[in-house]
């Protein structure tokens, strides 16, 4: 039915039709509920009237509904009434940008006030996982009032055929009479090249946008011009701005910006559109308070000799010169300035962090403020540290650390100490190989002093260890009180005298209580400790104040060192920490008058995706939620999985019906009860559950009755839930050896209890997955210095094959037993052919099946259909990861007395 005003459509009557062009119809519309004007964009009908895109338009919908700023247009809602699909969004009065720059370019402080207010939208959308992908002059808006509105945010990905794959139709839409279906969309002139190349968009995309659109501003025209769009597109892929039409005395770190948002290789690219936002400010103060500009002829010979390639250092570095101001905290920092500054840790491409609840420990930043240091997966399958210096713009990997943990500083900022394998590790920075300092089997924190003496949390169960910085055995430091039922003591962190620390300390929860948590001062001196304040995550002294969350809040209160004691009201830093509640640890650190912390959600939810060989993915299973370890039952016709209960950051098991698509809860309790595992039969669940206080093997019948039944008590080690034999009779397990300090296999007869060693060495082994005739067993061991699968023949052990070459994990049978895939991080499933001959094996190389963005929480990230067709992943939903580390300079600001 074709629209008309005074057509009311729900509780919205048409005005007037005000645009139209790729994006839709737009009218104006009265709201007769909210008695307000608004902005209606009506879905183009292939959009309305394809499934797939509408399903992924309402998504994009709902998280364009979440951003909230005042520099952001708002949506208000999406909408179905007489056959039409649309949205309501705010009506903003005024012209466009576009409009504007028909009467030539913006004079130079106009044009930068513009500029900030784009890169705080920009700023605050990236920060919620929306990338623009479409800025351009025509989607800023110039408010009556004099703000700055940008429109349309993420809405280009909304319209688009097909999820980021490369394919030309994932450009921006074009709003001009050129557009034509299968071309590529866009406004040419406003499009990375890697977005002509038809290359996948991140963030970098708009950040090479807001370069064009500034350049446009303070020039009047574009940077990359043709005479058609064929023309426009091998501009930007070949051409260079022409930078001598800018103004005459244009700031030079003004001039490096441009330069550095408009680098054609997005991995040179200005990383975060924050240090832009963050680089305006300061030279809109500078201008503010005088600073003399940079001669003509010194900004015309900056010009011509400047490198797309610039150092980050010296781009800061020109940046503080230009606004005449000192910008870091620490030994630069100037007693004038107040205001916090905010920005992302440059993240590299290719890099995903894990969130806090997915085993990574939190950010660590270094006493002396100048360097923040962060855990992520690499495209390689590498898991290292990576440390970021805040005189450069992106962080880089040190070499050493593959799969470090909960990384903390040496006092003069030169060294770092982490956890990998069970041991306490240290590494510097300037070069060289990670020492082992101690045994650390499952290390909750540490620090270090002045005197190289470090205090660290070896394990779950214990209190505090000292230990030399050089090494040695560790002693301990602190005892837990058994009369308060105190569980842990973690998170030490050294005040300013070097021998008082603070630390957390948990009491396990009685009936219906909640888990306790308190901050307590002790010292290296004697065994007295003071009680400092009731938090929810671990603690950090800095600037006078200690910092600690409740809940997602990161708060601060004035703390003595001297006496031990608060000295005022605490107050709220910043909002959205991450926050690990089954850890009591909050994804943040400070120092040095820097807080680093990573925002978003604490667990990342996932969904379960059908994918068929070929990496085409199908229908989904089930909802959006924190859930792992997807386990499909030898009918195909269930899975079982873990589920986190976000409340109390409790797991359990549940079991989904795939023909009805219900869902039930298998097992209760306050507990982590995770790691399922079907029987053959597909009668019974194997699973690990800590209702003891460690990890132990249970199994319950998979229809839900009954009790569930103890196999298996190590007495004070953790055991852990792997594969059962093909008879059913006995089970796999892996557990922390008594004398290896690591993980080992071992199995369990089910009748008689008798349990038997299979993998015990210095070295870790774990995931051991039998073959379907139960002749081979496949397991991952880091023997060689990192994750590898190999293959036994079962159950003599008495050889091995080595399957993965660059990396492995998570090995996982075929049905018939003739292909045996792992999982290469992070998130790469390959595949090897296994063929036997006569009493041999003839494994032959690994290929790559797909990829795909994985779930890293509790428990395996795929299980195959019975069939060997189809792969059930637990992934990651588009747009769902946060993976950006933000620090937080001068973060007192105007607190400071």
């Amino acid at each position: 039915m074709p629209l008309k005003p005074d057509q009311t459509l729900l509780h919205y009557r048409l005005i007037d039709k005000i645009g139209e062009g790729g994006m839709g119809v737009v009218w104006s519309a009265e709201d007769s509920v909210l008695k307000r004007t608004v902005a209606v964009k009506f879905l183009p009908q292939e959009v309305a009237e394809n499934a797939e895109r509408l399903a992924r338009f309402q998504r994009e919908a709902q998280l364009l509904a979440s951003l909230n700023h005042p520099n952001i247009a708002a949506v208000y809602g999406l909408h179905e009434a007489d056959d039409h699909r649309f949205i309501a969004m705010e009506m903003i009065s005024g012209e466009d940008l576009a409009q504007r720059l028909t009467r030539g370019p913006i004079p130079l402080d106009e044009a930068l006030a513009m500029a900030q207010s784009i890169a705080r939208a920009l700023e605050a959308a990236h920060e919620s996982g929306v990338i623009h992908r479409d800025l351009k002059p025509a989607n800023i808006k110039l408010t009556d009032d004099g703000n700055i509105k940008v429109l349309d945010f993420g809405l280009a990905k909304a319209l688009d055929n097909v999820s980021d794959s490369g394919h030309a139709s994932m450009s921006p839409t074009l709003t001009t009479p050129a557009t034509l279906a299968g071309t590529i969309l866009g406004t040419a002139a406003y499009m990375s090249p890697e977005q002509a190349k038809g290359k996948p968009a991140d963030r970098r995309v708009d950040i090479w946008s807001f370069g064009c659109v500034l350049f446009e501003m303070l020039t009047g025209a574009r940077p990359f011009q043709g005479d058609g769009i064929s023309e426009t597109l091998a501009s930007v892929i070949m051409g260079a701005p022409a930078m001598e039409q800018l103004p005459d005395r244009l700031p030079p770190g003004i001039l490096r910006l441009l330069n550095r948002c408009l680098e054609k290789d997005p991995q040179r690219r200005l990383r975060d559109i924050g240090e832009a936002r963050f680089l305006i400010e300061e030279t809109l103060a500078g201008r503010a308070e005088g600073t003399a500009a940079q001669p003509e002829a010194a900004v015309s010979s900056s010009r011509k000799g400047v490198s797309f390639i610039l150092t980050a250092s010296i781009a800061l570095a020109a940046a503080v010169m230009a606004a005449g101001i000192i910008i870091f905290t620490g030994p630069w920092f100037s007693p004038t300035t107040h205001r916090p500054v905010r920005f992302h840790a440059g993240v590299p491409a290719g890099v995903t962090l894990r969130p806090i609840g997915g085993g990574a420990g939190p950010v660590a930043v270094s006493p002396d403020g100048r360097h923040v240091i962060f855990g992520g997966f690499t495209e390689d399958g590498s898991n290292p540290l990576f440390v970021r210096s805040l005189d450069t713009l992106e962080a880089r990997p040190i070499s050493g650390t593959n799969g470090g943990s909960r990384p903390f500083w040496s006092h003069d900022s030169r060294m770092v100490a982490f956890f990998a394998n069970g041991k306490l590790r240290k590494i510097d920075l300037a070069g060289g190989p990670p020492l082992t300092l101690c045994d650390a089997p499952s290390g909750r924190g540490g620090t270090w002093n002045a005197d190289d003496v470090i205090v660290f949390s070896p394990d779950s169960e214990s209190g505090l260890h000292r230990v030399a910085a050089a090494g040695g055995e560790s002693t301990p430091v602190s005892v837990l009180d058994e009369a308060l039922g105190e569980e842990t003591h973690r998170y030490p962190h050294f005040l300013p005298d070097g021998r008082h620390f603070i630390y957390l300390a948990r009491v396990l929860p009685k009936g219906d209580e909640s888990v306790q948590t308190t901050l307590y001062a002790a010292s290296l001196d004697n065994d007295q400790r003071q009680l400092v304040l009731r938090a929810e995550s671990q603690g950090y002294f800095d600037s006078g104040h200690l910092l600690f969350l409740r809940e997602t809040t990161l708060m601060a209160q004035p703390f003595d060192p001297a006496s031990l004691t608060t000295t005022g009201d605490p107050f709220p830093i910043v909002e959205s920490v991450q926050f690990d509640k089954r850890f009591s640890r909050g994804s943040f650190s400070a120092g040095g008058g820097v807080v680093a912390f990573h925002s978003g959600a604490s667990r990342q939810e996932a969904v379960f995706q059908w994918v068929n060989r070929q990496g085409q993915a199908e229908e989904t299973v089930g909802k959006n939620a924190t859930q792992s370890g997807p386990q499909i039952s030898p009918d195909g016709g269930r899975i079982a999985f873990n589920l986190i209960d976000p409340e109390t950051g409790n797991w359990d098991i549940w079991i989904h019906e795939l023909e009805r698509g219900v869902q039930t809860r298998l097992t209760f309790g306050d507990t982590i009860q995770g790691g399922p595992k079907w029987s053959p039969d597909g009668k019974t669940i194997l699973f690990a559950s800590d209702a003891t206080g460690d990890f132990d093997l249970y199994m319950k019948s998979a229809s839900g009755t009954g009790q569930e039944t103890l196999v298996l008590d190590t007495e004070g080690g953790a055991v852990f839930s792997d594969d059962w034999t093909p008879d059913g009779r006995q089970v796999l397990f892996r557990h922390r050896g008594e004398n290896t300090n690591g993980w080992d296999v071992g199995m369990v007869d089910l009748e008689t209890g008798e349990q038997q060693a299979l993998l015990s060495t210095t070295y870790d082994e774990f995931s051991p997955r039998l073959s379907p005739d139960g002749r081979w067993l496949a397991y991952v061991s880091n023997e060689s210095g990192r994750g590898e699968v190999y293959v036994a023949p079962f159950p003599s052990l008495d050889g091995k094959w080595q399957i993965s070459t660059e990396g492995g994990e998570e090995p996982l049978w075929s049905p018939t037993g003739d292909e045996l895939y792992y999982l290469l991080s992070p998130g790469t499933i390959m595949a090897a052919d296994m063929s036997v001959r006569g009493e041999s094996l003839a494994p032959g190389s690994a290929r790559p099946l797909f990829d795909a963005t994985f779930s890293h929480e509790l428990g395996s990230s795929y299980t195959i259909s019975p069939d060997g067709q189809r792969f059930l992943l637990n992934v990651i939903p588009d747009g769902d990861a946060t993976n950006h580390v933000t620090v937080l300079l001068d973060w007192l600001g105007d607190s400071k007395s």
